[in-house]
């Protein structure tokens, strides 16, 4: 799997919305390996897309200049700086449901002194999270260049996301949750998607019955 992460600051959080919905209906899974769009806006303006193919070559041939999918280069659409950022390798972590499911997702950028001692350690006792964090659907974990990541975790809601940080995790999440925590070089960076934008076609996870169609997940 393939992602590319962009992220810049837009005036309308709506015009975003239709601009990214007109590139989606173009996009055939058949056709162009696509698998998947999570995208919002944050409180502070700030876009985010995740967009998910088969492979690198499939993303740049739909993504890039000429492949009709190039909407992050739409000039009236951002407000300032626009960050891209490929993936170099990409995990996919189910827990308890379809990431489609999801009402509110995080989205931390941060950086790894080790990242493949960080992804190991992701993938450790999977069940065990699954127990202590019900309200967790899954995660998707992007890798970039230098250490950098992208991880967007997906939520049955931002209540049950919040009742869960008072939770004590069981002694062996808790001992992974600190280990994946040092491998940080410094804090990560939030951002919070509140009505977060997904349709997903991962196929490992879930096959979408509406494809073309970015579900709003609205939770009022």
């Amino acid at each position: 799997m393939f992602v590319r992460v962009v992220r810049g600051p837009v005036a309308d959080r709506e015009s975003a919305r239709t601009a990214l919905q007109r590139c989606v209906e173009r996009l055939s899974p058949e056709s162009s390996g696509w698998l998947g769009t999570t995208a919002g806006v944050t409180e502070d303006g700030q876009l985010l897309v995740l967009e998910s193919f088969e492979s690198e070559e499939a993303a740049h041939r739909t993504l890039d200049p000429g492949g009709g999918g190039q909407w992050s280069t739409q000039n009236d659409l951002f407000t300032g700086n626009v960050i891209v950022r490929d993936s170099l390798a990409v995990l996919v972590i189910p827990l308890n449901g379809d990431l489609e499911d999801a009402t509110f997702v995080r989205i931390l950028e941060g950086r790894y002194r080790d990242p493949e001692r960080a992804r190991a350690l992701m993938t450790v006792d999977l069940p065990a999270w699954a127990n202590f964090a019900p309200h967790l659907l899954g995660g998707l974990v992007v890798d970039h260049a230098e250490g950098a990541y992208t991880t967007a975790l997906y939520y049955t809601s931002e209540d049950a996301a919040r009742e869960a940080e008072f939770n004590k995790p069981p002694g062996n999440v808790e001992e992974v949750m600190k280990q994946i925590g040092a491998l940080n070089a410094g804090m990560p960076t939030l951002f919070t998607l509140r009505q977060p934008w997904l349709l997903q076609h991962y196929p490992s996870l879930h096959a979408c019955d509406t494809p073309n169609t970015l579900v709003d997940r609205d939770p009022a």
